[in-house]
């Protein structure tokens, strides 16, 4: 008789969390928006430039960028280098820079 017993296989872990993919959603919902925030802030910067009126508010654009950066490192990093945590964060820091980057034109717009 065989009275070694064996042990029971774990369960399969999913490949990847629901909070990642919501998270990733996020990410490119963000980046899509990115987009028409880039255009009105070159809409602003041609209307300034026309008028012959800088405005400091437009120093807020530069963060478009980094948002762009952010939402992508957010949604292309594999789940074992990010936690998702981090993933969260960084899609928060994401959409922060893209409404700082937005708020700026829409003030100097009306």
């Amino acid at each position: 008789m065989n009275t070694a017993q064996t042990a029971p296989r774990p369960a399969s872990a999913p490949t990847v969390p629901a909070k990642t993919t919501a998270t990733r959603v996020f990410a490119g919902v963000g980046l899509v928006l990115l987009l028409p925030a880039v255009c009105v802030q070159m809409l602003t910067v041609l209307l300034q430039a026309f008028t012959g009126a800088l405005d400091p508010l437009l120093a807020g654009g530069g963060a478009l960028p980094f948002s762009g950066l952010t939402g992508l490192a957010a949604l292309c990093f594999a789940e074992h280098t990010v936690t998702p945590r981090v993933r969260r964060r960084m899609v928060l820091a994401q959409w922060a820079l893209l409404v700082v980057g937005c708020l700026s034109s829409w003030i100097v717009l009306f």
